[in-house]
């Protein structure tokens, strides 16, 4: 009797195993399916957004797809304005992804080069790093990352190629000089130049981007340190095409604030090796919250004092070294949009935004019964940080439509922007005013927020824009 019992009881738990694997192969096999769905939803979005010339979405022979996305790069100089260079940025929807934690899988490649002038493969790492951290971040909610990931590499064209190409196109076939910004002497064709760079963040705490910073030092073969703490810094040194791929990279990760405060580029002799002109050593070395003074020593025990004192916005020169402006300017943009289907979700997909862009967001709900306009928004940041912003905020799907599906927005509504005071944010005035409004808010009280932040040009550009005027 025994026997037989657990004959029985083996086999009942083989069936309710065999039940089991049934339901769990059943289960993926229907994820499986929502993510090739959701995939096939995203490329038809970007299909949308992209003429054929500029994107195309490629199948492997295991059905992996494939996004390849065109980016032009002009040359910069006037006289070179019809060459351009074409980088082909290679976007893999691996099986599972969009599921949390699935990454986008991105890489770059130059396809081709016109004219003289040639994109050297060293600009690259500072698209990719820009690209695979905004993937990263998607990555964490299982949310579709293409079109923001797409929308960072345009960024990157339209904006960093320009301020990096100078320095980044090589002249193999052109005779010509090429300035290097802050060196003070000219490039020739076969220059190498070492550089240093002096970064100065509000602060470096989270062990992810400590880790990030080392493992980024370690691959383009920088030396030097960074403090934690408040504020961070970060003093590099190595080659300098590597000192800007580094800058690139670390600018994408989300800061509360972070600039090049300073920079050196030292042009190597003939037949000088770079190692040999370093003067930290080759490894990058984390300091503790309170070794600011020890990083100063170190400075000023291989002549770097006056680079480490611009960290703190002490400029011994005439002429300041950091391109940037001493103080940061801040702009200021007042967007509208009739409405919200998913107000939650719409909301922490602009937080996620304004996050990734270091920018600082004020969202006012303001219903206007004449014409329906009633969220209001109001983006604090860089120039170029709010620029990033509204393009992102135009081409993600932050909403959903009637049927429940992610939706882009199509009635976003720029009605004033421009430059504001540094000290705006930081205002007593300004958080007791957003306290006591709530967040739905009235006329009043919406053009008194706009009025305090950018003065009457912008109260008297909202209430005309809601049709209070």
């Amino acid at each position: 009797i025994t026997l037989i019992f657990s004959l029985l009881k083996g086999k009942t738990n083989k069936m309710k195993e065999d039940v089991l694997e049934q339901h769990i192969e059943q289960h993926d096999f229907d994820f499986d399916q929502e993510w090739a769905e959701r995939q096939e939803s995203e490329i038809s979005v970007l299909e949308c957004v992209y003429s054929t010339e500029e994107l195309r979405c490629d199948t492997d022979s295991k059905g992996v797809r494939q996004i390849v996305r065109r980016l032009r790069l002009p040359h910069p100089s006037p006289s070179d304005a019809e060459s351009q260079a074409v980088v082909e940025l290679i976007l893999t929807l691996t099986p599972k992804y969009p599921n949390p934690g699935t990454v986008l899988l991105i890489d770059a490649r130059v396809a081709r080069n016109d004219g003289g002038r040639r994109v050297r493969p060293a600009s690259l790492p500072g698209l990719l790093g820009a690209c695979r951290t905004e993937a990263a971040a998607y990555a964490v909610e299982g949310t579709e990352a293409a079109m923001a990931v797409l929308v960072v590499a345009d960024a990157w064209a339209d904006v960093e190629w320009q301020s990096i190409a100078p320095r980044q196109m090589s002249a193999d076939d052109v005779g010509s000089a090429v300035n290097v910004v802050g060196a003070g002497v000219a490039a020739t064709p076969g220059d190498e130049f070492l550089g240093r760079r002096m970064v100065y963040s509000h602060h470096i705490i989270a062990q992810s981007k400590r880790k990030a910073i080392s493992q980024l030092a370690s691959e383009l073969k920088l030396g030097g340190y960074f403090k934690i703490g408040w504020p961070g810094i970060i003093m590099i040194e190595g080659s300098e095409e590597n000192c800007i791929a580094f800058v690139d990279s670390i600018r994408r990760m989300r800061w509360q604030y972070i600039t090049v405060r300073g920079e050196q580029q030292v042009k190597l002799r003939s037949a000088e090796f770079l190692d040999d002109r370093r003067l930290f050593h080759k490894k990058m070395e984390e300091l503790g919250k309170d070794q600011m003074s020890f990083l100063a020593g170190k400075c000023r025990e291989v002549g770097l004092e006056k680079l480490f004192k611009t960290a703190l916005k002490i400029y011994e020169d005439e002429e300041r070294s950091d391109p940037e402006e001493l103080n940061e300017s801040v702009h200021g943009v007042v967007a509208i949009v009739d409405h919200m289907n998913d107000p939650k979700n719409y909301h922490k997909r602009l937080k996620g935004l304004a996050k990734g862009t270091d920018c600082r967001l004020v969202l006012r709900h303001c219903p206007v019964p004449r014409n329906g306009r009633s969220v209001t928004a109001i983006v604090l940041g860089s120039a170029i940080g709010t620029k990033q912003f509204l393009k992102r905020w135009r081409t993600c799907a932050v909403d959903v439509d009637r049927r429940g599906s992610r939706c882009l927005e199509r009635m976003l509504d720029v009605v004033a922007e421009g430059e504001v005071e540094s000290t705006v944010w930081d205002s007593n005035t300004l958080h007791n005013l957003l306290i006591s409004c709530g967040e739905t808010v009235s006329a009043e009280d919406m053009s008194s927020i706009c009025k305090f932040i950018g003065g009457d040009k912008w109260s008297s550009a909202w209430l005309e824009a809601v049709g209070k005027t």
